[in-house]
């Protein structure tokens, strides 16, 4: 409910105030870093110590009081002086409602502050995203879920959200988001965001603008928007880590590098900015590197598995599988199950030329029920380095009529025409190369 009612005020804030708005997500890494903790609510003894890291020179907080007579409360804090701006309090749960007000109440005194004035009257929470509060609490829910990994709960979450609103656009994006991998409904509810795009506000509206350039090979496009996005809100995660993935993406590894680095500085806990820094330092040849920046992160945490099998690959990109086998193995006794260590520890056994090993251990990971359609896609027709899928595997060892078979199986996962051609036809096709049928490829 509290990361519901500050992403609203957020939203409200960023279309409308004359002064900058700092990023929810930076002050919530900079709470970790400072606190310790990794999640819920900036408690209001941290709240001032945070905002003030963050270069704000204003505060705005507030605390619900769900019950029977629930009421939300909103404090305006000047963050040199410690004094305050101005208070209230109102009754109500419709949080998209109160965001509102909260929104319209704020944007004033937030001109004043910053000498401005508001010429035009904000535009409502509600246009820029729902006016269903159970939709909007879906969403939320399926975004803490991304978060946290779990794929299911967040799909499950964002299609309620849309079964509730209809016309709730930024769901529809966030749909198509998790579908990047298959192309063909990424690309049905982008279109979908996109035909409700007046109820987006501006920065949400970039965002979605490069998500179309990108799933429609608009390159150059992509990558503008992302920076022109970036010149406006210069901490935006999304923003950052959208250039970051995209540049390395199209093999701008240098300039990847550079976005990386500046997000990682940001967000020093954030893995994907680690992944693109040392992707894009090991495509560079810098492995040194790679390998310094992921020491540091091991050595500042010891237990995080994500950091672990960073290093399990780049012994693989080092062509050293047994350190990798053994590294992964560490991964798993701290975090049994953990997936990518499974299947990091199947590809060492591939790479130590012991491949009965690794079709034996990619088929334990299939059999779990935990695994998403999107990463059985993968596991069984993943065709380039350092990752084979089993299919590969079983044509490596020669058993051809098995990599058919579990091709053929793997129909039954791919979600649309696309996600076949771009899976399963492209492994067909590259199995048929190694087997020597070049004309039925080119056919």
């Amino acid at each position: 409910l509290s990361a519901g009612l500050a992403g609203l005020v957020h939203t409200g804030l960023v279309e409308s105030s004359p002064c900058r708005i700092v990023s929810p997500t930076y002050l919530q890494d900079i709470r970790r870093r400072r606190f310790g903790l990794k999640r819920g609510p900036i408690e209001d003894s941290e709240a001032i110590e945070v905002a003030r890291e963050s270069g704000a020179n204003i505060l705005l907080s507030g605390r619900i009081m769900p019950g029977e007579n629930a009421f939300v409360t909103w404090h305006l804090v000047d963050i040199e002086t410690g004094q305050s701006i101005a208070a209230h309090r109102m009754p109500g749960e419709n949080i998209v409602a109160i965001a509102d007000t909260i929104v319209g109440n704020i944007l004033p005194l937030l001109a004043e502050q910053c000498g401005s004035e508001i010429t035009e009257p904000p535009r409502s929470v509600s246009e820029l995203t729902t006016a269903e509060p159970q939709a909007y609490r879906h969403y939320v829910a399926g975004l803490l879920a991304r978060d946290e990994g779990r794929e299911r709960e967040e799909l499950k979450h964002l299609e309620k959200a849309v079964a509730l609103d209809t016309l709730f656009a930024k769901a529809y994006f966030e749909l198509s988001r998790h579908y990047t991998r298959e192309h063909g409904l990424a690309s049905i509810y982008a279109g979908k965001a996109w035909d409700l795009r007046s109820r987006l506000g501006t920065k949400d509206l970039m965002l979605l603008e490069a998500w179309l350039y990108w799933i429609d090979y608009r390159i150059n496009d992509a990558l503008e928007t992302h920076r022109a996005l970036l010149a406006r809100w210069p901490d935006d995660h999304d923003a950052l880590e959208g250039l970051s993935s995209k540049l390395y993406r199209s093999w701008y590894s240098a300039e990847a590098l550079e976005v990386a680095q500046k997000g990682l500085n940001l967000y020093p806990d954030d893995a994907a900015f680690s992944i693109y820094l040392l992707l894009s330092l090991s495509t560079q040849g810098r492995f040194d590197e790679a390998y310094q920046l992921i020491d540091r992160e091991i050595k500042q945490d010891p237990q995080n598995p994500g950091s672990l099998d960073n290093l399990g690959m780049w012994y693989l990109d080092m062509c050293l599988p047994d350190s990798a086998e053994a590294v992964f193995s560490r991964v798993l006794m701290m975090e049994p199950g953990y997936l990518w260590s499974e299947r990091g520890l199947a590809v060492s056994m591939y790479y130590r030329g012991n491949t009965e090993g690794a079709l034996a251990a990619y088929n334990r990971i299939l059999k779990r029920l935990d695994l998403t359609d999107r990463t059985r896609l993968g596991l069984f027709n993943q065709t380039v380095n350092p990752y084979p899928g089993l299919s590969v595997l079983y044509a490596e060892a020669g058993r051809f009529r098995e990599a058919f078979a579990v091709i053929e199986e793997s129909r039954r996962y791919a979600p649309d025409a696309e996600s076949e051609l771009r899976y399963i036809r492209m492994t067909i096709n590259t199995l048929l190369l190694r087997s020597g049928h070049a004309d039925e490829v080119l056919a």
